[in-house]
């Protein structure tokens, strides 16, 4: 049987993100090497630029049992199991040093920095599986990648802007 992990709605998410591509090209939460690659200046080890750590924190209490598995069960609250994860790696995370380097900001009044620091050090990456689809908050408009291009293609858009807030 495999351990659980409780995780947060954010990391339900995130996810739900790796899963339709839209954090593509990674395709689950970072190993040890992505994540010290994108630490180390902004790009993942194939070079693509990527600036923000997609990870998943593991509690100190749960490290020996998840160390130990090759699998774990992601859960939420009441929702039981909703996604798995392959154990590739787990590792620590250098706390202020990489905040400051991900955010420009040790300041726990910038929202990014505060979720960062509540969390453990502690990371989990592997690949990863989606078994409950995420609630999504904005209902009818939320796309995956996919959509998205395929309605570009059919409305024959040539310039587009994206924004995220």
């Amino acid at each position: 049987m495999s351990p659980q992990l409780l995780i947060s709605m954010d990391s339900w998410l995130e996810l739900g993100n790796l899963v339709n591509g839209a954090f593509a090209p990674l395709t689950g939460f970072m190993t040890a090497a992505e994540y010290a690659s994108v630490m180390a200046d902004m790009h993942l080890p194939g070079g693509q630029p990527w600036t923000i750590p997609i990870t998943l924190d593991v509690p100190e209490a749960q490290l020996t049992q998840i160390r130990s598995a090759t699998q774990v069960d992601l859960c939420y609250e009441d929702c039981g199991i909703v996604g798995r994860l392959q154990v590739a790696d787990v590792y620590q995370t250098a706390g202020e040093p990489d905040l400051k380097k991900a955010f420009g900001t040790v300041d726990r009044a910038h929202p990014g920095v505060a979720r960062e620091a509540a969390r453990s050090a502690w990371r989990v990456g592997g690949p990863v599986t989606l078994l409950q689809p995420v609630p999504l908050p904005y209902g009818r408009h939320h796309y995956a990648p996919f959509q998205t291009r395929a309605i570009i293609a059919e409305r024959g858009w040539r310039k587009i802007t994206g924004i995220q807030t």
